[in-house]
């Protein structure tokens, strides 16, 4: 790592002296030695969707460094083939993950509230330095409303308004339907 740092006495209003620190440090891999610089290489072994109760849909990318150097994962992820044919994102991850060579991590990307319920393909692109991943997956989002559940609902309440507009009719015809029997002929 490069490290630069400057310093600056600096006096208040009050007259007090305040030392003010600016720093600033570069990574650097650096490789020493015969054969050159350790491959990069990384694998995503699988694409999730998960969807916790209190908080918003995300979509979940486990990486796997299988290279000779650490990496900076960063990356985007797009969801396509959704409910009616519906497209979404791109997302960006939440934070960069360092994994070094042999480990594994999550990269996770937050998706909105409002992503609609159902099946999705998502398709992932991570990158370190010019290092470059894709995978696809097909992935279901359940949302406390399901589509299947929504129609089910309407059904019920459908069949509902109906059962109870028969009872209506029913009730009022009977009585009706009982003067007229007593008639005289």
């Amino acid at each position: 790592m490069v490290w630069a740092e400057q310093t600056v006495p600096v006096r208040s209003s009050q007259g007090v002296m305040v030392k003010e620190v600016a720093r600033v440090g570069v990574r650097v891999y650096l490789a020493v030695g015969r054969g050159g610089a350790p491959p990069t290489s990384f694998t995503i072994t699988s694409v999730t969707a998960q969807q916790p109760s209190s908080t918003h849909p995300m979509l979940v990318a486990h990486v796997r460094n299988t290279g000779g150097r650490a990496v900076d994962l960063t990356g985007q992820a797009m969801l396509t083939s959704g409910p009616a044919g519906t497209s979404a994102g791109p997302f960006t991850e939440r934070q960069t993950l360092t994994l070094a060579p042999g480990q594994s991590g999550n990269v996770v990307f937050p998706l909105p509230a409002t992503l609609p319920p159902g099946s999705w393909v998502a398709t992932v692109t991570l990158v370190s330095g010019v290092t470059t991943a894709t995978a696809r997956a097909s992935v279901v989002f359940g949302g406390p409303v399901t589509a299947a559940s929504w129609i089910n609902a309407a059904t019920a309440v459908l069949g509902g308004g109906i059962l109870l507009a028969l009872i209506v009719i029913v009730a009022v015809m009977v009585p009706h339907v009982r003067r007229v029997g007593r008639s005289p002929a």
